[in-house]
């Protein structure tokens, strides 16, 4: 079975230096908020921005994450 690998863009993300998931994940594995809050330079619409993330994570990967 092929994987399906889901590609998001977030331009501000990427201005701030968000590129990976590993770049929003603290040392215990979890996506921490406060990275996120930290690194971003423009804050708006980043709850809805994670949620998408968190969404095209695949399950698999989200249960070796948290």
């Amino acid at each position: 079975m092929l994987a399906r690998f889901k590609t998001l863009v977030f331009k501000t993300w990427i201005k701030s230096g968000i590129i990976y998931i590993n770049d929003i994940i603290n040392n215990d594995g979890f996506i921490y908020q406060t990275i996120i809050l930290e690194k971003l330079m423009y804050k708006g619409n980043w709850i809805a921005e994670l949620s998408k993330l968190k969404a095209a994570i695949p399950k698999e990967w989200l249960e070796k994450i948290r």
